[in-house]
């Protein structure tokens, strides 16, 4: 009996993944598995028998057939519970990229990243189908958002990531293709986890030649000119290199359409680099194994992820804010520690008064704090666009504030804003937007304000011991400061969090005071 009941045991943990869901949870601001109610009991209706004693196969077979029922309930929850299964599965393959990831903030990234596929709501969605034999051909509107029907009328909702894995997955293709394995493929597809992961420098496994392929000589001459600090010799080197590549990479292909490389098919990469070590000895080049290839090609394509992660850009906006009299470093010292019992008795009467006099002033001049702090933060990054030799970037500087009224105003997400400023990808949009920076240097901009706040409130209000022991020890800000540091980071904690919410269901301060400047700009 208790093998029985065991057995019973694990098959209701497998079950589970078909009526629980990963997705966020506004209150928390993280994303955590529930249940769906509707799910769990369609599993269990009389539409599908037996089914804890089935496979998995079987079960998601079953359930895709259904999807094509013609009553609208019963192919809505079959699909429902077809969701819940692929956030799962998503989930599970983003875990197993960020262990891969050699990161110091896993957690930020791994939110990041969930919030590009686990953005379905769970709710019941009564879709429209065409008509197609072989995949779930969903009816969308021209801006691709889902038709379902609301009682007697129509409406286009936003399509979760869930239903493009679903619109795509063709159970009778293979025996061996799981809803697994497919969702696992195409969340390693999708541009905007791509786009992450080749920020922190994770790359899929043997792709050096398919991502060297596909770059222009003439591009990477363009940008090391603009951008690097080769000297020209190197440079000239890298564009020879590439164009070896791309003609070894081309006379493959050709070999390939006439049939006349099937031989090489089975260890098709070391046979490319083969190729093209011999061409490069051909061409008097200094190289003499595969592997010393590989590492100046490398050299290459670790310039071109430094540039599309926009490193040169990331640099002057940074350096344009960091450039004021005090840094944050300057600020946080560690002379509190060993002082005489005397000096501890000045320095708890130097906080008694910061609490009496100058924590009103900066409740007072708090909001005014932190809007300077905001203004100044997307000021710059807006100069900076509009001020670069890039087009590119220049073209940006037209759709930023655009972009940050859609999501702070609107609350519309990063596809949909997409749609509305003339680009395809959601992705393009955050990195545009780049919210975490945009919160990270505000947040370090209204730290430095609090700081020139509390000097000038010294030299003019504070007691002249006071003012002597803040000449003496002007890194003692950061204890005397304490409650109002721990304000600062906790305001822009909550905007941190929010940022995964387009939605913004719970409006945090710093959200508010974005939307009042972006709409008065």
């Amino acid at each position: 009996m208790t093998a029985k009941r065991c057995i019973r045991e694990i098959g209701m943990l497998e079950l589970r993944r078909y009526w629980t869901m990963y997705r966020l949870n506004l209150s928390l601001g993280m994303w955590e598995s529930s249940e769906i109610a509707a799910a769990k009991q369609f599993l269990f209706s009389p539409t599908l028998t037996t089914l804890g004693q089935a496979d998995e196969q079987e079960i998601q077979h079953r359930l895709w057939t259904l999807c094509r029922a013609k009553e609208l309930t019963i192919r809505s929850h079959a699909a429902l519970n077809l969701r819940c299964y692929i956030s799962h599965a998503a989930k599970r393959t983003l875990d197993h990229l960020v262990q891969e990831i050699k990161a110091s903030d896993k957690y930020t990234l791994t939110q990041d990243l969930y919030s590009c596929v686990l953005n379905d709501e769970g709710k019941l969605l009564q879709f429209m189908l065409e008509d197609d034999e072989q995949r779930l051909k969903f009816v969308v509107d021209e801006r691709h958002r889902l038709v379902v029907v609301n009682g007697k009328s129509r409406q286009a909702v936003s399509r979760p990531f869930s239903f493009h894995i679903l619109a795509t997955f063709e159970p009778h293709r293979s025996q061996k293709l799981s809803l697994a394995n497919w969702t696992s493929r195409l969340v390693k597809q999708e541009p905007e986890v791509k786009c992450m992961l080749r920020e922190y420098g994770w790359h899929p496994p043997q792709s050096l030649w398919q991502y060297l392929s596909k770059i222009q000589p003439q591009q990477l001459r363009s940008l090391e000119q603009e951008y690097s600090q080769f000297p020209p010799e190197t440079i000239a080197y890298h564009g020879e290199l590439l164009t070896i590549l791309r003609q070894v990479h081309h006379q493959y292909r050709r070999e390939r359409l006439k049939g006349q490389s099937q031989e090489q098919q089975h260890n098709n990469n070391n046979y490319l680099w083969e190729m093209m070590l011999v061409k490069v000895q051909q061409q008097a080049m200094p190289i003499t194994s595969i592997p010393a290839l590989q590492d100046e090609l490398g050299q290459i394509r670790k310039f071109i992820d430094n540039y599309q992660k926009g490193m040169h850009q990331c640099q002057s906006w940074e350096q344009q804010v960091g450039n004021t009299e005090l840094t944050l470093g300057e600020i946080t010292g560690h002379h509190y520690n060993g002082l005489e019992e005397l000096e501890r008795r000045r320095i708890e009467e130097f906080y008694y008064h910061i609490e009496r006099e100058f924590m009103p002033c900066y409740r007072q001049q708090r909001l005014l704090l932190l809007d300077q702090s905001l203004e100044t933060t997307i000021l710059q990054r807006l100069n900076y666009l509009q001020n670069s030799r890039s087009r590119r970037l220049a073209h940006q500087s037209t759709q930023y504030i655009l972009a940050l009224r859609y999501f702070y105003v609107s609350g519309m997400s990063m596809r949909e804003i997409a749609a509305e400023i003339g680009e395809q990808h959601g992705y393009q949009v955050s990195r545009l937007l780049n919210l975490k920076a945009l919160l990270d240097d505000s947040k370090r901009q209204m730290l430095l304000l609090l700081h020139q706040l509390f000097a000038d409130w010294v030299k003019k209000q504070a007691a002249a011991e006071h003012r002597q022991i803040w000449e003496e020890q002007p890194g003692i800000a950061i204890q005397l400061l304490d409650e109002s540091i721990a304000d600062i980071i906790d305001i822009f904690a909550q905007a941190q969090v929010e940022k995964y919410n387009w939605q913004h269901a719970t409006k945090s301060l710093v959200a508010e005071r974005i939307c009042c400047f972006v709409i008065s700009f």
